[in-house]
């Protein structure tokens, strides 16, 4: 684990972002200054603190030194607005937030947030962590059909030694055995990005992080610096193939052995081709921030079954119900549960016992919300999501949350917000808007017609910009039933003037 390769390789490099570089012994030791001062402050272990950081190395020694003391530590999405971290950060129960500077306007001006740059660490006491406290864990964020974020946090062993120890046996198991260098080219507010780059550095792999992700440059750092594991999303591996093919040819990509994909559907046309480019190199995992990953599915398997997401992990069980909750037989298509075989409860929410318990359906565990089927010999495939919750470029985005901001718009009378197929992102962002609110046109004094510029401009004082429709069209009035519900594919259908 990773104490191991501190005590026995110190001075192997562990972190480089391009500004900063960190050995093993280093990490370490800044990791234990953060859990000290994080002491000094009162914290306790179980609480949670907050991290809203870029992509850097004191992202990592943030994390490792909350574990270190015991915390929950939650990373946050940046990208977000301040209207929309005020209701996640109020309901993750937070004792600290630990901030960059660049995003400190994004956080109310009040006790318990902490410049990141501000911090002083103190010299660490002791060579090590207490492995036999009770651990803490990396609290994710999730949302439910509002769209309103909630923490989860997942089962964890009782110790800090048992916790690392395990952590790096899942990287063993998913193939992050610390046997190369791993690069990050996701930001670290993700969960599989930040988790699956912490797996391999437990044992023993360097961990190389880029600031953002652009194509060519993470083809160059993986031939630059030997990259053996990564992690990317479908949307980055479009823009991979989209590069111009001497870009492509130029880059010598012999040092990988392992790429994981997940986080959204991929196109099999884009699929077949990153393995003609890349070789039976990409790994797929299917899961949610609930469970971690329960399937993967290597590349000759998925040639042999196009669609599939792989068998279960051995700790895993895969049922498909229908929507009484009956079982279904193999084959057939019905909402995918997921039972832990060792846990009764893998996960909670943070603080929401009754949203915890609502979760799990006896005996068959819970669902992601995901549509699919399970073969006879084991292999599941997703093919629908249970809401039309959009996934866009691997990103959770919730049309409800949408809506609810068009619906401010003083000359917005209605408004239903659906994804469309895109072939580079996944998924597009759309918008049907009735017309017909409280705004005046001055003259009649009738309703103003909003045009498609002034919703975009008004969403974007609300919304982070991956929320925003792609495409607002506007009409008259929206058909609804009585029970004031929206078909969905009447409503795409007038979207595209059918």
């Amino acid at each position: 684990m990773l104490l191991d390769v501190v005590r026995d390789h110190p001075q192997r490099l562990a972190l480089d972002d391009g500004r900063s570089r960190r050995s093993f012994a280093e990490l370490h030791r800044r990791a234990l200054g953060w859990a000290q001062w994080l002491r000094q402050r009162g914290l306790q272990p179980g609480q949670r603190l907050g991290l809203l950081c870029g992509n850097r190395v004191e992202a990592v020694e943030v994390v490792l030194g909350g574990l270190y003391a015991g915390l929950w530590v939650a990373p946050v999405n940046w990208h977000l607005t301040a209207a929309e971290l005020r209701p996640l950060l109020a309901g993750a129960g937070l004792a600290a937030v630990i901030v960059e500077r660049r995003f400190a306007g994004l956080l109310p001006d009040a006790g318990g947030c902490h410049c990141l740059e501000d911090v002083a660490l103190p010299a660490a006491a002791g060579e090590g962590p207490d492995l036999d406290q009770p651990a803490g864990g990396i609290m994710l964020f999730t949302g439910g059909t509002t769209g309103i974020p909630r923490g989860v946090q997942r089962a964890q062993p009782a110790t800090l030694g048992e916790q690392l120890r395990r952590q790096a046996a899942a990287g063993r198991q998913l193939g992050l055995d610390g046997s190369g260098p791993h690069l990050v080219v996701g930001p670290l507010y993700h969960a599989a990005p930040f988790l699956f780059a912490l797996y391999d550095l437990y044992n023993g792999a360097t961990v190389h992080i880029l600031p953002r992700f652009d194509a060519l440059a993470a083809l160059q750092a993986i031939e630059r610096l030997g990259i053996a594991h990564t992690h990317f999303v479908p949307t980055q591996l479009v823009r991979c193939l989209r590069l111009p093919a001497a870009q492509r040819a130029a880059v010598d990509l012999s040092s990988l052995r392992l790429v994981l994909h997940g986080a959204a559907p991929i196109s099999p046309a884009v699929k077949r081709a990153m393995i003609a480019w890349w070789g039976p190199r990409l790994v797929e995992y299917w899961g949610g921030t609930e469970s971690g990953v329960v399937t993967l599915c290597d590349s000759a398997s998925w040639l042999r079954r196009p669609g599939s997401v792989g068998r279960p992990l051995p700790h895993w069980q895969v049922a498909v119900l229908d929507e009484d909750g009956r079982a279904l037989p193999a084959g057939a298509e019905g909402l995918l549960y997921l039972r832990h075989r060792e846990l009764a409860r893998p996960f909670r929410y943070c603080d929401q016992p009754q949203a915890t318990a609502d979760a799990f359906r006896e005996p068959y565990g819970f669902s992601l919300g995901d549509y699919g089927s399970v073969d006879e010999a084991g292999h599941v495939t997703v093919v629908a999501r249970r809401s039309n919750l959009i996934i866009r470029g691997g990103v959770n985005i919730y049309p409800a949350e949408i809506e609810a901001a068009l619906l401010e718009h003083p000359a917005v009378a209605d408004a239903v917000v659906f994804g469309l197929d895109d072939p580079e992102w996944g998924s597009s962002v759309n918008a049907l808007v009735a017309a017909g609110g409280a705004a005046t046109d001055g003259a009649s004094g009738g309703p103003a017609a909003p045009s498609e510029e002034g919703l975009r401009a008004f969403l974007a004082e609300r919304l982070a910009r991956f929320k925003l429709p792609q495409r607002i069209r506007i009409v008259g009035s929206i058909a609804r039933n009585p029970a004031g519900k929206v078909g969905l594919d009447a409503a795409i259908r007038q979207f595209r003037g059918g």
